[in-house]
């Protein structure tokens, strides 16, 4: 199988082809969504007996990390000539040689897995083998009563659930704009101070003097309570932070999905057959959904 897939080694070897082509993709996807793979600047193993190490190139010869072989551009060619079952697709090349050797219709996958394969499209054209079309299966969340008592009692929406903890800090941080009503508020103060003031000088001397004294203390109290309206609000945007993060810690364990992390024997245990039926009920093979199977009083 090896043996047929030589001119792909070759054109990685010499040519880095899967970096040529996949380099500007791989920089455009990053900015929409986390790469899954890392890119070399040639995406293959060197294979021996007790050894799986990379090639990397060193001014004009072809060097296997961590050991005393080293190739000319001529060794290495004779090498993938005689022995091409030495050299192992990494991560990057992997799928191109699976549909090299194995074609298949389609590839299903979750959301990390479609992430993987979908910027490899431009590498599958550029040599001229037919990439499988992509589907996102899936996913299911199982949801306890407790976590589900939490979510209630702080009035989170499902889709608060799945914001990113930067997007979630800065909007509780944003009801700091409440604060605007202040402005608004010593502005219209300043503006009616203009109109007093010169209407208590025509009564008497003495009453401006008192006037601009209760005006003073009017903005010193309007101080006070708007450095204790922040006080409050910070308190209660601590606490809403902190009970969201321990809610968005329990719904992904570990920032990874659920489905990722736990096992699925330890649901049935708890849940048993219906677990199965409900899994069965909700499940389409070409629904892209989010799942959530929630267990409250009345069972899931």
């Amino acid at each position: 199988l090896k043996a047929s897939f030589k001119s792909h080694l070759i054109a990685e070897c010499f040519e880095q082809k899967s970096k040529k082509v996949l380099k500007e993709v791989f920089e455009q996807w990053q900015n929409y969504y986390p790469v899954q793979a890392f890119l070399r600047s040639i995406n293959l193993f060197y294979l021996k007996p007790g050894l799986r190490a990379r090639i990397e190139k060193v001014g004009d010869h072809w060097k296997v990390l961590d050991t005393e072989i080293t190739f000319s551009k001529e060794m290495l060619q004779a090498e993938i000539d005689q022995f091409p079952e030495r050299f192992s697709p990494n991560v990057i090349m992997r799928p191109l040689y699976q549909e090299f050797i194995l074609p298949n219709i389609a590839f299903v996958g979750g959301g990390a897995e479609v992430a993987y394969w979908l910027p490899l499209k431009s590498y599958f054209q550029e040599n001229e083998i037919v990439m499988p079309l992509v589907f996102l299966r899936n996913s299911f969340q199982l949801i306890e009563q407790q976590l589900q008592l939490k979510i209630q009692t702080i009035r989170l929406g499902w889709n608060e659930l799945f914001e990113s903890t930067n997007s979630r800090m800065n909007r509780l941080m944003s009801k700091q704009s409440e604060f605007q009503h202040f402005v608004e508020i010593r502005e219209k103060m300043d503006s009616n101070a203009q109109m007093l003031l010169p209407l208590s000088e025509s009564i008497n001397a003495p009453l401006m003097e008192s006037t601009q004294a209760h005006l003073k203390k009017l903005k010193n109290t309007l101080d006070a309570l708007e450095l204790k309206f922040k006080r409050h609000l910070k308190k209660k945007e601590m606490i809403q932070a902190d009970q969201w993060l321990k809610i968005q810690s329990s719904f992904f364990p570990d920032g990874h999905l659920q489905e990722r992390h736990e096992n699925f024997l330890s649901w049935h245990q708890k849940w048993g057959d219906d677990l199965l039926k409900m899994l069965h009920q909700f499940c389409q093979p070409f629904g892209t959904m989010f799942c959530l199977i929630v267990d409250d009083q009345k069972g899931i």
